[in-house]
């Protein structure tokens, strides 16, 4: 149990850590003033973007690059297929 404990106590020593340091880079703009170009996917996230202060003019759409399948190409033995990139 201590070393539970311990790990509990590290983890929340971590999450104010990374709290502070998205506090500060939100209060001084670190992050907006510095990237040239923000890239997302769709239209809807432009706007959330856009809403949140980045610069609409700052910010460029580029399309999931995810091909898409049609259902005529999955045959009947395939499964289930479930895929994700992204972080």
């Amino acid at each position: 149990m201590a070393v539970r404990s311990a790990q509990l106590l590290n983890d929340r020593f971590k999450s104010v850590g990374y709290a502070l340091r998205t506090a500060f880079a939100r209060k001084t703009r670190m992050i907006v003033d510095n990237v040239t170009v923000f890239i997302v996917l769709s239209q809807f996230q432009k706007q959330r973007f856009s809403a949140g202060g980045i610069p609409e003019d700052r910010i460029e759409i580029l399309p999931n690059i995810a091909p898409k399948i049609a259902e005529s190409n999955l045959g009947s033995n395939d499964g289930d297929i479930i895929s994700f990139v992204g972080r």
